[in-house]
């Protein structure tokens, strides 16, 4: 980057310009495997919620932060076992709000949307079934400072010319 705006800028217009260079998020490298099918965790998926038709409503959200419908009358047995079988943070949805990981203003539908379980895995990712999702190595969403620390540099333009 450095080298092609040196090539292409008026050093008149560097005088005067700063860049600023971030990204959306950080991200964290996890061991392929290591990552966690949580279907074969004996107790989950029998406790998923089910829709209307009879489906299983499949874990949601994303790999480093990954949302449970569970039965109403499993909930407490579920994040039992998940804490035992997992390095995770595990909240009830009822905690998470509480604590404002999801900040402390959100849409009134907000709550329908998120799971009775929400789980963030120290190192790793976890997922469901047959999914490429557990086969990468990179990932992000989870609350490591790798993850939550968004890099950024900066320069003045002048100095990149000279």
């Amino acid at each position: 980057l450095e080298t092609q705006l040196q090539k292409r800028l008026d050093p008149m217009d560097a005088q005067d310009t700063a860049v600023i260079l971030t990204a959306d998020h950080g991200f964290i490298n996890t061991d392929v495997e290591e990552n966690i099918d949580l279907l074969e965790i004996d107790g989950v998926e029998e406790a998923l919620e089910e829709t209307g038709e009879g489906e299983k409503i499949m874990p949601f959200g994303g790999p480093r932060n990954t949302h449970l419908r569970i039965q109403r009358d499993r909930r407490n047995e579920v994040k039992k076992i998940l804490e035992e079988k997992l390095e995770a943070t595990i909240w009830t949805k009822e905690e998470a709000l509480e604590q404002g990981i999801f900040g402390k203003k959100y849409f009134d539908s907000f709550e329908d949307r998120i799971g009775d379980l929400i789980i963030s895995h120290e190192s790793q990712a976890i997922w469901h079934g047959e999914s490429d999702e557990l086969d990468f190595i990179g990932h992000h969403g989870g609350l490591s400072n790798q993850e939550m620390e968004i890099p950024m540099v900066s320069a003045y333009l002048e100095n990149l010319t000279n």
